[in-house]
């Protein structure tokens, strides 16, 4: 087992209270439930497609034009630091 595995594996131990066994036993139960149901993990749109134009308010336009003024603080802070 790599060292990243089995750092994870010791702070589960000890956070769960159980053996280095059993919880090594309930990770391959958890994954072959997971892969017996069919559960694949989604792309990232699909999994977040719920959250998609949820949030309202603030300024509609911060995102227009915005190269223009990211120059104008670039051209802004070096007449600042001259």
């Amino acid at each position: 087992m790599n060292p990243e595995a089995e750092r994870l594996l010791q702070r589960l131990v000890l956070r769960s209270g159980r053996s280095k066994s059993d919880v090594i036993r309930r990770a391959i139960e958890v994954l072959a439930e997971q892969a017996e149901s069919g559960l694949k993990m989604k792309p990232v749109f699909e999994r977040v497609e719920h959250l998609l134009g949820v949030a309202t308010g603030g300024d509609p336009t911060l995102s227009k034009q915005t190269g223009r003024r990211f120059t104008e603080q670039l051209r802004q802070r070096r007449k600042s630091s001259s």
